[in-house]
């Protein structure tokens, strides 16, 4: 079971665009879901990944966010908020610096999978997200793209432009660019 930093709950869950949703959300939910989503819960504490998956498929079905482009925007907004309040005291520096970093923010965060860094010029940089079971879901590889794409405007980066792909079944390919 892969497990995961209950920051990603937190963060969507208190968010003021989702809390007219959460009755319809919990009604949906499993009863796993359900139970964290009612008992209070520490950002910092260590979740099963697999009901932060399923918390954003059910609020982005109530939002109607279809789209991948949609989803990334959404949660690059809630991932900005949460990285400024957590690395609120770290420098991160310039985007390139920051994404540098990705793989030990990722280790923080999450027990499985891996994220490292392919390629990296002036203003673009694409990384690869590793051997993790969720990422045949479209949902989980926008959560990842709307992390890199929240740290590199955290550093500065604007006009932050995505792309997703999925080289092999087991390897995520986030390429990100910036102005």
């Amino acid at each position: 079971m892969p497990r995961v930093r209950a920051l990603g709950v937190h963060t969507v869950w208190n968010h003021p665009t989702v809390a007219p949703h959460r009755d319809a959300v919990k009604a949906s939910a499993s009863p796993a879901l359900r139970a964290l989503l009612e008992a209070p819960t520490s950002p910092r504490v260590w979740i099963d990944e697999a009901l932060q998956l399923e918390l954003h498929h059910h609020v982005f079905a109530q939002l109607g966010l279809a789209s991948q482009d949609a989803r990334i925007a959404f949660l690059s907004e809630l991932q900005r908020e949460a990285f400024r309040a957590l690395y609120r005291t770290i420098n991160i520096g310039s985007p390139g610096a920051a994404l540098a970093r990705m793989a030990a923010v990722w280790r923080h965060g999450h027990d499985t999978g891996a994220v490292r860094m392919a390629s990296q010029r002036p203003k673009e940089a694409r990384f690869l997200l590793e051997n993790h079971p969720f990422l045949r879901d479209p949902v989980y590889r926008a959560i990842a793209a709307a992390g890199g794409v929240a740290f590199v405007e955290l550093a500065g980066g604007r006009d932050v432009e995505v792309e997703v792909e999925r080289p092999r079944p087991d390897v995520a390919s986030i390429t990100l660019r910036w102005r």
